[in-house]
C-alpha cells in the first residue's frame, strides 16, 4: 500500500517497437516492495517538425550565441 510521502519508483522495459506504437512492461516499487506490476502499457507516438526558434542564451542577444533546439525528437531513458 502507498501513503502520501512515499517514494515511488517506476521501472519499464521494452517489449515490442512499431511505429507508431510502443508496448513496454514494468512495475513500480515502494522502496523494494512491488506495489503493482504492468503487464503491457501501449502508448502511440508521432513525429512532429518543431516550429520554435532558437532563443538567445542568458538574454545575449546579437553575439550569435543561440541555444541549440535538437532536430531529432525526445527519447526517454528506459532500465532494461
Amino acid at each position: 500500500m502507498c501513503k502520501p510521502g512515499d517514494i515511488l519508483t517506476l521501472s519499464i522495459k521494452p517489449k515490442r517497437m512499431k511505429l507508431p506504437l510502443a508496448t513496454f512492461e514494468g512495475a513500480i516499487r515502494v522502496g523494494q516492495e512491488k506495489a503493482v506490476i504492468a503487464e503491457e502499457i501501449t502508448m502511440t507516438f508521432g513525429y512532429a517538425e518543431a516550429r520554435n526558434q532558437p532563443v538567445p542564451i542568458n538574454g545575449a542577444a546579437g553575439n550569435g550565441a543561440v541555444e541549440a533546439h535538437p532536430s531529432t525528437p525526445l527519447r526517454a531513458a528506459v532500465n532494461a
